[in-house]
């Protein structure tokens, strides 16, 4: 059997982890947990996946990024981290400072972008965006498929390394 994996949504203004799972996304999860109103084994769902359970966002709060960089959130991910392989779900790099803020607990990051989209200037800012951003890994990638106008059938869009 592999690894077991915690998938966090830590993206606590426009959440889509729970969504993407048909779970219960908005009653408990992260912000529960980090504001100690429920414990993380209550806070945790299974999935159909083997293997993998999901935190859950929960309740949008007033001050994402300062729970997303707070101590607490920290020793959440290295709590999570001896039983778990633990992926973090952030919200989009530029807009606001969580994923930035996340990256201080991560051994690493993956940049995704959409190809076809994202303009360079916004790449080269998202690669770089101030300090606290320390990223060990990079992988732009796309996985959106881009209709052909004639046929009306998809084509995939390539991934590039950084």
């Amino acid at each position: 059997m592999g690894e077991r994996v915690v998938l966090v949504d830590a993206d606590l203004r426009r959440s889509a982890v729970a969504r993407a799972f048909d779970l219960n996304g908005g009653a408990v999860g992260l912000t529960e947990v980090l504001a100690d109103t429920i414990t993380l084994p209550d806070a945790l769902q299974d999935t159909d996946v083997p293997g993998l359970q999901i935190l859950a966002s929960g309740a949008t709060p007033p001050n994402p990024s300062e729970l997303l960089g707070s101590h607490r959130m920290e020793q959440l991910v290295e709590e999570l981290s001896q039983r778990y392989f633990v992926i973090l779900d952030a919200p989009p790099l530029l807009p606001v400072t969580d994923a930035v803020l996340l990256t201080r607990s991560a051994d690493a990051a993956v940049l995704v972008v959409a190809a076809g989209r994202t303009h360079k200037e916004a790449l080269d800012r998202a690669r770089h965006p101030g300090e606290g951003w320390a990223p060990r890994c990079s992988v732009p990638s796309s996985t959106k498929r881009r209709p052909r106008r004639s046929t009306g059938s998809a084509r995939a869009t390539s991934t590039t390394a950084m």
